[in-house]
């Protein structure tokens, strides 16, 4: 699947590596990160990734129409996995897609 949103130097870096973890997600949104959002160690707080995630999220539903003033989610669960440090003035791609549909719920995958 070809992303449906995504900035044009995102999308230069996937043609070229067509094994890219990125391949396959609806959405890819792009997260500059602040000054602020790092800690006393001098990396990006582990908190600060769910705020990306939201970012990413929002602007996911926002792209496909997901939801609108009538409809609105809860989010029941979250989990992240951390494998490297982040600092500023790092930019961010994360991908973002639907997992999976449910009878009430909605899953989103994300990738960074």
């Amino acid at each position: 699947m070809k992303a449906l949103a995504i900035l044009p130097e995102i999308q230069e870096v996937l043609d070229k590596d067509k094994n890219h973890p990125m391949h396959g997600f609806a959405v890819i949104y792009s997260q500059q990160v602040a000054w602020g959002d790092m800690d006393a160690f001098g990396h990006v707080n582990n908190v600060v990734y769910y705020t990306y995630a939201q970012n990413a999220r929002i602007y996911y539903n926002s792209q496909l129409n997901l939801f609108n003033e009538n409809t609105f989610s809860v989010m029941a669960a979250s989990s992240c996995q951390y494998f490297k440090p982040v600092t500023h003035p790092d930019t961010l791609w994360i991908g973002v897609r639907v997992k999976k549909i449910g009878n009430a719920s909605l899953i989103h995958e994300y990738t960074y």
